[in-house]
Parts: C-alpha cells; sequence; structure tokens
C-alpha cells in the first residue's frame, strides 16, 4: 500500500526580480507574487516527472481551490529572492501547499498557503491522487511506472 508522507520536503527556487514584476510604487506587485509562485509550482512539479505533459498524458493535473497570503516585506527591482515549497496535508481530495518567497536579507517577503486538488480534464472534477501525482508534489517516495515530463 502507498503511504503518504505527512509533509514533503522544501523545494526552492532561484529567481531575480525584474521591471515586470514592479508595480507604480516600484515594488512587487501584489497578483505578481501569485505569479512567482505558480511559476515556482510548476518547476517542482516538472522536476519531479509531473510537467504539462504529464497533466495532458494523465488527463489530471493540480488546480488551486483557495490561497491565502500575507505581504510582509517589499522586494525591489532586481533583487535575487528564493522561493520555498512544500505540499503537506492531503486529505481526501484536498491538500496545502505554503510557499515563501524570501529576499536578499533573507526576510520572508510574502507568505502564502494555497488550498489544491487534482482536477480530472475529461471528467471536470476533483479526483483521489494517483501514486505518479503523490510522488510529483513529494508525498511519496515511492517513484511511479509512469514518468512524463
Amino acid at each position: 500500500m502507498l503511504q503518504i508522507k505527512p509533509r514533503s520536503e522544501v523545494d526552492e527556487v532561484q529567481i531575480e526580480i525584474v521591471e515586470t514584476c514592479l508595480d507604480s510604487f516600484l515594488h512587487v506587485n501584489h497578483v505578481t507574487y501569485l505569479r512567482l509562485f505558480e511559476e515556482a509550482r510548476w518547476e517542482f512539479l516538472t522536476r519531479r516527472g509531473y510537467g504539462l505533459m504529464a497533466v495532458h498524458g494523465f488527463r489530471a493535473g493540480p488546480v488551486i481551490i483557495d490561497v491565502q497570503a500575507k505581504f510582509r516585506k517589499e522586494v525591489k527591482n532586481r533583487e535575487r529572492c528564493k522561493i520555498q515549497t512544500s505540499c503537506y496535508d492531503y486529505r481526501r481530495r484536498l491538500f496545502k501547499i505554503d510557499q515563501v518567497l524570501i529576499n536578499e536579507r533573507g526576510d520572508h517577503a510574502c507568505t502564502a498557503v494555497f488550498t489544491c486538488g487534482l482536477f480530472h480534464l475529461d471528467e471536470r472534477k476533483l479526483m483521489e491522487p494517483t501514486p505518479a501525482f503523490l510522488y510529483a508534489i513529494g508525498l511519496s517516495d515511492e517513484r511511479p511506472m509512469a514518468h512524463l515530463r
């Protein structure tokens, strides 16, 4: 039987803030944080074999049900930052993702908790997690046979 871990290891992506991330106050726009978090989540999934091709091959992919974000510190142009991602609390058809954007000074500039599910592309509804998806989000160490990128 497949064992589901309580929490994934923390994945980390390095980013640089560029001009298109800024708003009229010359700091990162609140919506841009969500886009940066999305890019980090796709990087995390793709590295573990569940990128866009896998979503279409398996006919199932992650969807966001809810997000709670806190904007704590400014992030400015050309700052080199990192985004940390971890998954946890898979219950029935939902799980959580914690993401943190850390600025050059080591401050948690933005934190977010996403409630997510695995969405079946044909049936158009949430589904139970598959072994491939549990591996992709780091909640299983059992590498599935089918591995698409």
